[in-house]
C-alpha cells in the first residue's frame, strides 16, 4: 500500500504532526532528515509521520554521528579512497546519504537502506523516491534533485559500506570466527557491553595513532612533541565522532 506522496519542495504545506525536541534519529525510526525553518529540521519517520525537531540540521545530524558511532575523520578517510568529497553516514549495510552537498538548503539525508525504489519524475523535475515504510506500507517522497547525483551518492555509500563489511570479514578470518559465529560470541559474553566495547576500540585506535606520531616526529626531529600536543590531539580525536563539517 501507498501512502499519499510527500512533496519536500513545498515544506510549508506539509502536515506536521508535531513539533518537538523529544525524538531522536537512529538507523531504526527514521526514513529521511532535511532543513525546515531556521535552527529546525524535518523528519519523515518510518511510520510516514512528520515531525519538526526544534534543532539545527547540523545539532541532529551531529547528535545521530554519536549515537550512531560515526567518526567524521573516519567518513572523510574512506570517502577520500573512493574520490568522493560529499560525505554521508555510513556504518555497513546501514547508509544516511545525502542528495547534494550538505551546504545545499535542499540538501536531503534519506536512510538508503529503506529505500525501495527511485525513479525521475519528469513532471517534478525531480526524483520521486519510494520507502519502505515500518507497517510494510510504501511511502512516496518527492525531492528535489536530480538522478545523476542522486545515484553517485547512493554509489559512494555503498562503496563506503563495502569497505566495512570487507573488514569485518577480513577480521573474522584474522581471528579464527566463521560465518554466524559472531552473534554467538557476544550472546555467550555475559559482560558485554556495545558502549564499552566501542570506547576500548577507539582507545586502541588513538594509541595506535599515537605512537606512530611519536615514532615519526622522532625520525623526522630527533624529539617527540610535548605532552600538551598529545591532549589536543585526543581531544580532535574523541570531538571526531560528533562532527558534520
Amino acid at each position: 500500500m501507498i501512502i499519499e506522496t510527500i512533496d519536500l519542495r513545498k515544506l510549508t504545506t506539509l502536515p506536521i504532526k508535531e513539533f518537538t525536541n523529544g525524538f531522536e534519529v537512529r538507523w531504526d525510526n527514521t526514513l529521511l532528515v532535511t532543513r525546515y525553518q531556521q535552527k529546525q529540521t524535518l523528519v519523515l519517520t518510518r511510520y510516514g509521520q512528520l515531525i519538526v525537531l526544534n534543532q539545527s540540521l547540523k545539532k541532529v545530524l551531529d547528535r545521530f554521528s554519536e549515537v550512531a558511532g560515526i567518526h567524521y575523520y573516519e567518513m572523510r578517510c574512506l570517502y577520500q579512497m573512493i574520490t568522493e568529497r560529499t560525505l554521508g553516514y555510513v556504518a555497513g549495510n546501514y547508509a544516511l546519504v545525502p542528495t547534494c552537498g550538505r551546504t545545499n538548503p535542499a540538501v536531503v539525508y534519506f536512510m538508503n537502506h529503506y529505500l525501495d525504489n527511485y525513479c525521475f519524475d519528469e513532471e517534478a523535475d525531480a526524483v520521486l523516491a519510494t520507502f519502505k515504510g515500518k507497517k510494510r506500507e510504501m511511502i512516496r517522497v518527492i525531492i528535489d534533485t536530480n538522478m545523476k547525483t542522486f545515484r553517485r551518492m547512493r554509489r559512494a555509500a555503498h562503496d563506503v559500506g563495502t569497505i566495512h563489511l570487507s573488514s569485518l570479514e577480513n577480521l573474522c578470518r584474522h581471528y579464527g570466527a566463521r560465518k554466524g559465529d559472531v552473534t554467538g560470541m557476544v550472546r555467550k559474553s555475559a559482560g558485554y557491553n556495545w558502549r564499552q566495547h566501542r570506547q576500548h576500540h577507539e582507545s586502541m585506535i588513538f594509541q595506535i595513532m599515537a605512537q606512530t606520531v611519536a615514532a615519526a616526529a622522532m625520525q623526522a626531529y630527533g624529539e617527540n612533541f610535548n605532552a600538551n600536543f598529545y591532549h589536543v590531539l585526543f581531544d580532535r580525536y574523541h570531538q571526531s565522532n560528533c562532527r558534520n563539517s
